[in-house]
């Protein structure tokens, strides 16, 4: 029972990460997410993302490029029943910056500041926690609440709204083996001055499948082996397209451990590959800390 609840604390961070700038964003899943808490559990967790891009790939060509991505992202979580059912709430408000970016030589500006909140809620419809099984329907609101100039390449916030689904599970391999595997779409409003001059800033639908094999090396520790695609996010500027998209495949690796009885400390390192569409993440780094209470 005392691993059951470990495996519960470990997860349940869903949240919303920047892919890079020029790209659309996808509901990112860290491992055991799927995993419900007791209801009337609350969790405050910090999360710190930075990310060295090189490399840019526009309408299939390969283009030198280059961007540092640094983000840090406060997030606050209750769960609770609905039905008799789990389930959760969440609110997460990003704080970024993005430098040293470059495109073919050309310097690009460096946005700082915040970044568009995340608004989220979800309910298992499966849960069976003693075979480690569980099925979850979440909805995600991004409101445009971040910093933008249409004058500007790069921004911090996109300046639209966004709604996502996500189906995801768990379910045990074996009494030390979890599989986990999510799907979700992302939908986007329209940028009525995407470029400064009134011309409409469109994006199309993006689907991402993301899944994470984690293995308990104790009862307080956990490795997690993931991998992620996403597809579409095709981005275009009064009917033309940038070429900017989020076509890409990221392999992932992390570490969770309890600090204590109510404290995770969760560490990520994740590398893209068959980029298609703006920037390439070759090393992207992420720390997350965790109290429950």
């Amino acid at each position: 029972m005392k691993t059951r609840r470990i495996a519960a604390l470990c997860g349940a961070a869903t949240t919303a990460l920047a892919l890079a700038a020029g790209t659309a964003q996808a509901i990112d899943i860290q491992p055991m997410d799927w995993t419900p808490l007791p209801a009337g559990t609350s969790i405050a967790a910090l999360y710190v993302l930075h990310g060295r891009n090189d490399g840019v790939t526009l309408n299939g060509s390969e283009i030198d490029g280059k961007l540092t991505t640094t983000f840090v992202l406060p997030r606050l979580a209750h769960y609770f029943e609905l039905g008799g059912r789990p389930a959760a709430v969440s609110m997460i408000l990003p704080f970024g910056k993005l430098s040293d970016g470059e495109i073919d030589g050309a310097g690009l500006n460096a946005p700082s500041g915040l970044g568009d909140m995340i608004i989220s809620g979800g309910t298992w419809l499966v849960n069976n926690p003693e075979q480690r099984q569980s099925v979850v329907l979440a909805g995600y609101l991004k409101l445009p609440t971040g910093r933008y100039d249409s004058s500007r390449a790069l921004n911090i916030g996109s300046d639209r709204h966004s709604v996502a689904l996500q189906i995801g599970g768990q379910t045990a391999v074996s009494e030390k083996l979890t599989l986990e595997g999510t799907i979700d779409a992302e939908f986007f409003a329209n940028n009525d001055n995407a470029d400064g001059a009134g011309e409409t800033g469109k994006t199309d639908t993006l689907y991402s499948f993301q899944s994470y094999l984690t293995y308990a090396v104790s009862p307080t520790t956990f490795v997690s082996a993931g991998y992620a695609a996403y597809k579409g996010g095709d981005q275009s500027i009064g009917g033309v397209e940038t070429g900017f998209k989020s076509d890409r495949q990221q392999v992932r690796l992390g570490v969770t451990t309890f600090l204590n009885e109510t404290t995770t400390l969760f560490g990520e390192f994740t590398h893209d590959f068959d980029v298609k569409g703006g920037f390439r993440q070759d090393t992207g780094l992420m720390v997350r800390v965790a109290k429950f209470f």
